[in-house]
């Protein structure tokens, strides 16, 4: 599937490749005129995704736009930096408010160790269950995009499985002609389909299904079970228009 963002100026079109990895060279246009973005849409494990396909799986920020951005350096940008002990805390600011109506209790949270704040692990949080009371606010990676040793020690490990990382959605600020949906984004973090969620908010796709309803052995490939459809899992219908 191909992909057209304006940017104004002239088109360019993506080669086919698969996902750049650490080090090698990034694709370039060679023109110092702003440009269109036509470019090809890959899936989580760096495939061409086809939308006539019932099963393709949702774009991945990462491995579509790592071809000529460096996601690496991006991932270490102030939005998503909070975890990284490398990085200074900076001057603070407002933190994150987690709210106890019941007993009137809020607790100020911060992953850079602000003064008067509490970082999540402190509180008990850990990042799946951060991402899903705050993501909504989150333009993805950080909290939402642990590496895979991370994942494999957390609690939720499976729910992970599931759901799939939160990646980078770098459309919250660059998709040029104002579709992408913030809201829709936090629709589907709400419902765990973390994965599908940047997918979802640009209108490439309607996502049918939840990732928070399917079971810890839930299997993509397979069917749905006729006897308990709401268990299907998140399913795309391609906006082909798009």
């Amino acid at each position: 599937m191909t992909l057209a963002c304006w940017s104004g100026g002239a088109a360019w079109v993506l080669a086919q490749q698969p996902a750049t990895d650490e080090g090698v060279k990034l694709l370039k246009s060679d023109s110092q005129a702003p440009y269109v973005h036509r470019i090809t849409l890959y899936d989580h494990e760096g495939a061409v995704i086809d939308p006539t396909d019932e099963l393709a799986g949702p774009y991945s920020p990462r491995t579509t736009c790592a071809k000529c951005h460096d996601y690496g350096a991006i991932s270490a940008g102030w939005h998503f930096n909070a975890l990284l002990s490398t990085i200074p805390p900076g001057r603070p600011g407002e933190p994150w408010l987690l709210v106890d109506p019941l007993t009137g209790t809020q607790l100020p949270i911060s992953g850079r160790e602000w003064p008067g704040t509490l970082t999540p692990e402190e509180i008990g949080l850990t990042r799946w269950q951060f991402v899903l009371r705050f993501g909504r606010h989150l333009p993805g990676g950080g909290y939402g995009e642990p590496s895979d040793e991370e994942i494999a020690n957390s609690p939720q490990a499976v729910r992970w499985g599931i759901s799939g990382k939160l990646e980078i959605d770098c459309m919250f600020c660059h998709s040029a002609d104002f579709r992408h949906d913030p809201a829709e984004a936090a629709r589907q973090i709400e419902a765990e389909n973390f994965k599908w969620a940047p997918t979802a908010a640009l209108g490439l796709a309607v996502v049918r299904g939840e990732a928070r309803k399917a079971p810890d052995d839930w299997d993509p490939l397979m069917p749905p079970d006729p006897d308990f459809p709401e268990r299907a899992g998140p399913r795309l219908v391609w906006n082909t228009s798009r």
